[in-house]
C-alpha cells in the first residue's frame, strides 16, 4: 500500500476535517488537545490516524501472528483513548483510520489526497530539545510541497493556558 493506497477512503461529510496522526509521544497529547479545541471553536471535525508500520520480524508464522494482533490491539487502544480525549474536550467523535504501510508519511498523503474534506494536518512538535520527530521533519521539509492542506505543528511545551487563548 505504500505506493498509493489501494484503498479508497471515505469523505467524513461537509464540515472541514483537522487530520491528527496518533503516536504515544507527550507532544502527540498536547497536539491532540490543540486540535480538539481547534476544531470545537471552528466548527470542524477530527480523524485520527495510527499507521501500523510493516513488521520486519519473519520467523515462526504463530509468533509473528501473535505479535501483529498485540501491536494492532494497543494502535487500537491508543485510538479510542485519544477518541475519548477529543470526546471529553469537544463532545465529539472522530473518525478513525487504522492503516498498514511500509511508510507513515506516504499514508498520510494518501489519505489527504482522498478525502477532500481534510483540510489540515496537526502535528506535535517535539516537547525537548533534541529535534522534532520523522514525521514533522519530513512535512516541514521536503515534504511540504507534497502536501495540497495547511500543515499546523504545535509545540510539544505549550501550556494549557497559553494554548486556549490561541483557539
Amino acid at each position: 500500500m505504500s505506493e498509493k493506497t489501494q484503498r479508497q477512503f471515505k469523505p467524513m461529510g461537509d464540515a472541514p476535517v483537522y487530520l491528527l496522526v496518533v503516536d504515544n509521544t507527550d507532544e502527540f497529547g498536547v497536539a491532540l488537545h490543540y486540535a480538539a479545541k481547534l476544531a470545537l471553536s471552528n466548527g470542524a471535525k477530527l480523524a485520527l490516524l495510527h499507521v501500523l508500520e510493516k513488521e520486519e520480524f519473519q520467523h515462526w508464522g504463530d509468533i509473528q501472528d501473535r505479535m501483529h494482533e498485540e501491536y494492532r490491539a494497543e494502535a487500537e487502544r491508543e485510538l479510542l483513548e485519544a477518541a475519548g480525549v477529543i470526546n471529553s474536550v469537544a463532545a465529539m467523535l472522530p473518525g478513525l483510520y487504522l492503516e498498514e504501510s511500509g511508510n507513515v508519511s506516504q499514508m498520510v498523503l494518501d489519505i489527504i489526497d482522498q478525502d477532500p474534506s481534510i483540510t489540515k494536518l496537526i502535528l506535535g512538535g517535539a516537547a525537548q530539545s533534541g529535534g522534532p520527530g520523522p514525521l514533522v521533519s519530513y512535512f516541514s521539509g521536503k515534504g511540504l510541497n507534497k502536501l495540497n492542506v495547511p500543515l499546523t505543528i504545535v509545540p510539544g511545551n505549550i501550556e494549557s493556558a497559553v494554548m486556549d487563548s490561541l483557539v
